[in-house]
């Protein structure tokens, strides 16, 4: 038994290596998926450009180059999302983000509906 241990230990530690692994990988998938739809039952696909531009972190003047928009423009997207998410600030729109994902289900819908429906 002793001399089997060893080998039990490594193929233990493999094992649990791999599972933390690819339940790391299901989770940053699952949270790509959440964050591409987020907002797609309710905004434009302009707006959610915007949107998923804003929560990766890009600034107005970013996201105008990258859109080929106006700042004008892009601050005209933002005052849209923000009327149709009913919120006020990117500090609200992160926390309503969160909170859609804690009741959404592992598929690829908007995270928004879930929250909407009170699961």
């Amino acid at each position: 038994m002793r001399s089997l241990f060893p080998l039990v230990k490594s193929l233990l530690r493999k094992w649990m290596q791999d599972r933390d692994t690819a339940e790391s990988e299901s989770f940053g998938n699952r949270l790509d998926s959440a964050l591409e739809n987020f907002g797609t039952s309710v905004l434009t696909r302009r707006e959610c450009e915007v949107l998923h531009m804003t929560m990766r972190g890009h600034s107005i003047k970013s996201m105008a180059e990258r859109l080929d928009a106006s700042v004008d423009t892009i601050k005209t997207h933002r005052k849209h999302i923000y009327t149709k998410l009913d919120i006020t600030s990117q500090s609200e729109l992160f926390y309503l983000f969160i909170s859609a994902l804690r009741h959404h289900a592992e598929s690829d819908s908007d995270p928004l509906i879930s929250l909407e429906s009170g699961s």
